[in-house]
């Protein structure tokens, strides 16, 4: 059996800040849909069409993140990716306390997506670079995310149900900021510095599970 002594401190503070992320961003799904729907007015075809441009923009999100984490690292990359976030959800916030015009919301809450994608590929670079327990490592980072939004919706109601829509927002900011906060206390990866780079072109094999893995996600996205 593994233990966490074989895992570094960059993977157990990726670990946490993934952890507040997903609490953060898994709160907001249902609850924003809820809100759209019942207090705006706006169709159930016209929320599933925004998660869809959600979903579609962080995928776009994930490719351009490797190629920019290339180029000026996984930890700012990361950084990065948590800034924006933490002003998305600042703005969502502001949006749905004034109840912005819910089709300029619908428009824009994808972009909360795009911006939280960025990121994903760089912790996952972080960690893959990391010369530890490599199993344990990725495991612990798979925990935290399906234990994020398994409590998000949870704790998504509490937060609506006393304080009101916008206030989840500005939680989910406040996850991200500290989330942010640690981030500035990674080690960089090495792997970047290095100037010449494999081909980032996929066998078939792993060409066939990003098939299955998209597929899986397609039903879980239709789930939620």
């Amino acid at each position: 059996m593994r233990s966490l002594n074989g895992v570094s401190r960059n993977v157990k503070l990726i670990t946490l800040i993934r952890t507040l992320s997903s609490v953060g961003f898994s709160s907001t799904i249902p609850f924003l849909a809820l809100y759209l729907a019942e207090q705006r007015g706006v169709p159930f075809s016209v929320i599933g069409a925004m998660f869809f441009l959600q979903g579609a923009l962080g995928m776009v999100s994930q490719l351009f993140a490797g190629v920019l984490a290339d180029r000026i690292g996984p930890r700012r990359t990361l950084i990065l990716g948590y800034a924006f976030s933490t002003s998305s959800a600042l703005y969502m916030a502001y949006a749905v306390g004034i109840n912005l015009n819910p089709m300029i919301i619908v428009v824009t809450y994808p972009i909360f997506s795009l911006v939280r994608g960025v990121s994903l590929p760089a912790a996952s670079a972080l960690v893959a670079d990391d010369k530890t327990d490599l199993v344990s490592s990725f495991s612990m980072m798979a925990m935290a995310s399906n234990f994020g939004f398994a409590i998000g919706p949870a704790v998504g109601g509490l937060i609506v149900s006393g304080s009101g829509y916008a206030s989840l927002f500005l939680l989910t900011a406040l996850l991200l900021t500290i989330g942010l906060i640690l981030a500035f206390s990674l080690k960089e990866a090495q792997y970047h510095l290095v100037v010449k780079k494999e081909g980032a072109k996929p066998d078939k094999w792993v060409t066939l599970f990003l098939i299955v893995t998209f597929l899986g996600y397609v039903v879980i996205g239709q789930d939620i």
